[in-house]
């Protein structure tokens, strides 16, 4: 290797916090820390150690984090530890979940207490060079996050394969995720982020003699390393570096490329079949044809924003947007090869919302022997009832594959006190705009019942199942969901202080994927065509629009990553806008990982 290299390279392990305290507690070979798993990512010189990526754009979520912190005993303080493994999850499989549930019961023996875990995903720059014929970063990312979904503790980071411009070093995603945990988690007792690798690659552990920790498992076919690297000088009684001597299951992705698809966690098996006969050509396309109704309540979503500004001009505005989205959504479907996409455009909302349920539905309001007659409960934000119950199904930031869980609405009281407050008297009428899987009227009808709440019957504007058909994927919108800050629009989010917010249908806050039956391939163009819409629609408007005028749960999380309430919502669109650019040319360009210069390792 040129000594030029050579130098470069010296001076990028030292600036590393953790391979640069190896470094030199192993004598200051270079060769040593390639050993410990170090490579040479191709970066200049005067780049840092870890790639710039703005930790609010690429989120990690941490819900369950959160969640388990909580519910932490009371008592002494015990010590924290967060789980991390990458890897190139090509595809993910059962041996990876298991390394982690290993690692977390060795160390929870020890008494630390593990509050999460996370597979992240390895950039296609390194995947490309290590695979033929690998699976995109993109399907890797969602299987990994289809495969953890249903986990009280581990989830998928997206960061390491989309928020950087060329594959890193491990210690490097390790040293971001401890800064994003500190940023986002607060907790009493620090949080230690344990990376943990199984036996075949057992000389990892180098890395970790000064600085940092790790938690290596065992492949029983690799054991042998394990004998090797826990007796070296500074590895050996190290309480850095945690050996978990229980055996793991002889699974490895090779296995799984080679068919043993068993090996997968269910719901990720299928999604990675499906890839299979796509790319041999058994499977043209998931669907051939998309059809889309866009519920728009016209100036009701942004009757926020008319004082002081001349409606005929946020008229056209709001007729601007909703054009540009369909025409977006017709797009992105006819890159990846679908033959029609209908788009059909529900506008009598206005009417539904002026009228209310019951002219909407023709409910009686007679009632026999004097009593009350039957009443509408409807849980719909735009649909006028005698009692409108501010519900909404609530989902944690960033997790694409999360059911969400049945919460009031941001801005409404606590769920449990609004239904106390509902007569007990009367008959009622449950009402919501439209019925997909029915899990959230059904878990509400649900309550009321138990509360005492007498519910008849349920309505709906949109049956979904009655829509669809065989090779037909259907999705049901509402046009505010795409308009940041506009009225009730927006996915229901719990940010990780707990409090509640509402955020668009697009990245970095949710996947148009799940949400909105966006390509998966595409959300990131996706979501740059919703931001830069949303530039367009307020640049249009005067007087300027600002955060402090959107609506209160939008508000809310643009305070929480940073921004303040005097910025103009044109520059936070624009901001958004730029970072999904800057994330497309970071994946299309990615630097490859100079593998190809000769190293001697001792």
């Amino acid at each position: 290797m040129a000594s030029d290299r050579i130098a470069i390279l010296k001076k990028k392990i030292l600036q590393d916090p953790i391979y640069g305290p190896a470094y030199e507690l192993l004598g200051s070979s270079v060769e040593a820390m390639f050993d410990a798993g170090f490579f040479d990512d191709g970066a200049r010189e005067e780049s840092n150690i870890i790639p710039e990526a703005d930790d609010n754009f690429f989120l990690t979520p941490v819900d369950k984090i959160r969640r388990r912190l909580e519910a932490t005993p009371s008592g002494p303080a015990p010590r924290l530890a967060v789980l991390l493994m990458t890897g190139s999850f090509c595809p993910v499989h059962e041996g990876h979940i298991e390394s982690l549930e290993i690692a977390r019961q060795e160390l929870e023996a020890r008494g630390i207490h593990v509050l999460g875990g996370y597979l992240s995903p390895s950039h296609d720059s390194y995947v490309s060079i290590k695979l033929t014929d690998a699976l995109s970063a993109v399907q890797r990312l969602d299987l990994c996050q289809v495969a953890t979904a249903d986990s009280d503790w581990i989830s998928a980071d997206g960061w390491e394969a989309f928020g950087v411009d060329r594959a890193v070093n491990f210690t490097d995603v390790v040293v971001r995720l401890e800064r994003y945990l500190a940023r986002h988690i607060k907790s009493d007792s620090p949080i230690d982020v344990y990376y943990v690798f199984s036996s075949d690659h057992a000389r990892f552990c180098r890395a970790f003699v000064a600085r940092g920790h790790c938690v290596c498992t065992v492949r029983p076919d690799y054991r042998e390393n394990v004998d090797k690297y826990r007796v070296l000088p500074h590895v050996k009684d190290n309480d850095r570096i945690i050996w978990a001597m229980k055996d793991r299951l002889k699974t490895s992705s090779g296995m799984v490329r080679d068919g043993s698809h068993e090996l997968l966690p269910g719901k990720a098996r299928k999604i990675y079949e499906q890839i299979l006969e796509e790319r041999s050509g058994r499977l043209k396309s998931a669907s051939q044809k998309v059809l889309y109704r866009i519920r728009d309540e016209g100036l009701h979503e942004v009757e926020h924003w008319l004082p002081g500004r001349d409606q005929a001009m946020m008229k056209q505005a709001k007729a601007d947007h909703m054009h540009g989205l369909v025409e977006l959504m017709r797009s992105v479907h006819r890159q990846v090869g679908v033959i029609r996409t209908q788009t059909e455009v529900v506008a009598c909302i206005d009417e539904a919302a002026r009228i209310g349920a019951r002219s909407l539905f023709k409910i009686s309001s007679e009632a026999p022997d004097g009593e009350a007659g039957e009443a509408v409960i409807s849980i719909d934000a735009f649909i006028s009832g005698d009692i409108s119950l501010g519900v909404s199904r609530c989902f944690a930031l960033a997790d694409a594959h999360g059911v969400g869980q049945i919460s009031h609405r941001p801005g409404y009281r606590p769920l449990a006190e609004q239904i106390a407050s509902i007569p007990r008297n009367r008959r009622y009428l449950l009402v919501d705009d439209d019925i997909d899987t029915g899990r959230t009227m059904s878990t509400v009808w649900k309550m009321l019942a138990d509360a005492g709440v007498n519910i008849s019957a349920a309505h709906a504007l949109i049956k979904r199942s009655s829509l669809k058909k065989p090779g037909l994927t259907v999705d049901v919108l509402d046009a505010r969901d795409f308009l940041a800050g506009s009225r009730r629009g927006g996915l229901v989010v719990q940010l990780p202080d707990g409090e509640l917010g509402r955020v668009p249908y697009c990245l970095p806050y949710c996947s148009p994927s799940q949400r909105a039956s966006i390509p998966l391939a595409l959300e990131l163009e996706f979501s740059l065509g919703i931001w830069s819409l949303n530039q367009s629609f307020f640049e249009g408007l005067q007087p300027a629009i600002t955060l402090s005028e959107a609506d209160p749960g939008f508000l809310t999380v643009m305070r929480y990553f940073g921004f303040s309430p005097q910025t103009k919502m044109v520059d936070i669109c624009r901001w958004h806008a730029e970072q999904c650019r800057l994330a497309i040319a970071r994946y299309k360009n990615a630097a490859r990982p100079a593998y190809d210069l000769p190293v001697t390792v001792a």
